[in-house]
């Protein structure tokens, strides 16, 4: 059965699914995928590529898409 929780180094919990939004520092090294934009809209539509991105822990989630839009990332497993 895959591990859908995991306890960080600083302690905390973090769990499939756990959502997180640009700028916010990431606690956990691992995959994310989009989740939305933070203000409920729902363009510009963003290729494949950009649906899916990989997070060090100490990094700030960024902006999704080349419009530089705020953005829910949700994880989605560790590396």
């Amino acid at each position: 059965m895959p591990r859908t929780a995991r306890v960080t180094k600083d302690k905390k919990m973090i769990r499939i699914g756990h959502r997180f939004m640009t700028g916010q520092i990431c606690g956990t090294t691992g995959s994310y995928e989009f989740d939305g934009y933070t203000d409920a809209t729902l363009s510009p539509l963003l290729i494949d590529d950009e649906k899916r991105i990989a997070v060090n822990a100490g990094k700030p989630f960024p902006s999704a898409s080349s419009d530089d839009k705020s953005a829910y990332w949700k994880f989605t497993g560790w590396e």
